[in-house]
């Protein structure tokens, strides 16, 4: 198969597309044809970094999405040919490649609506609004100020808020404030205005709510 793999840590420069052999799945691992990957911060960090367990040279990339190959033993509940996505483990061999494999617990099953190129691009995101959002214990009609909203992490944060019944106040750029109102937001706030924090809403006591910090 062909991936993009590097033999020592540095920028993406040190990416490099090879043959590799095509794994196989063990027991209670599937293998996944990658029809798209995802591209996210922490891929291209430990790409600088490394990590003191990879088996080098090393496959990055912790998000992809494409269909099923091959089942490992025990392997049940999926299917060859089903599609899904995955959020895979750092420590694996990663989704830059034609082929992965992943514990079958990790598959998210794929309505056929839904592209591989929108599903790939959701797992790390998706997973880290979960995990933040399950972080504040606040009530339905609770307000929020949300920032960095127009981004991938702050869209799902936006969009589990409202879910739970939270007035969500967005700070972003007037760019995407047209797209932040649609996913649900009550106000938009502009963080290119010096005086934003100023005319933030004041009505109720607001709860601040970040991707970056909540946790």
């Amino acid at each position: 198969m062909k991936a993009w793999v590097h033999h020592d840590t540095g920028t993406a420069d040190v990416l490099g597309l090879e043959d590799r052999p095509q794994p196989r799945p063990a027991r209670g691992e599937i293998l996944v044809r990658n029809r798209a990957i995802g591209l996210n911060p922490v891929d291209w960090k430990f790409i600088s970094r490394g990590h003191a367990a990879w088996e080098w040279p090393h496959i990055p990339g912790v998000d992809g999405a494409g269909d099923i190959v091959e089942l490992g033993e025990v392997v049940t509940h999926l299917r060859p040919g089903a599609r899904v996505a995955y959020h895979n483990d750092l420590l694996r061999p990663g989704s830059f490649a034609e082929y992965t494999v992943i514990p079958a617990r990790a598959a998210i099953p794929l309505p056929d609506a839904l592209s591989f190129e929108a599903a790939a691009a959701l797992p790390c995101p998706g997973l880290t609004a979960i995990q933040a959002i399950e972080k504040a214990p606040l009530w339905p009609g609770a307000h929020v100020l949300l920032t960095g909203a127009s981004g991938a992490v702050g869209g799902a944060l936006l969009q589990l808020a409202r879910s739970r019944g939270w007035i969500v106040h967005a700070v972003c750029s007037a760019a995407q404030s047209a797209r932040v109102l649609r996913l649900g937001a009550a106000t938009v706030l502009d963080y290119h205005q010096d005086d934003w924090r100023a005319i933030a809403p004041k009505e109720r006591k607001t709860s601040r709510l970040t991707p970056s910090s909540i946790w």
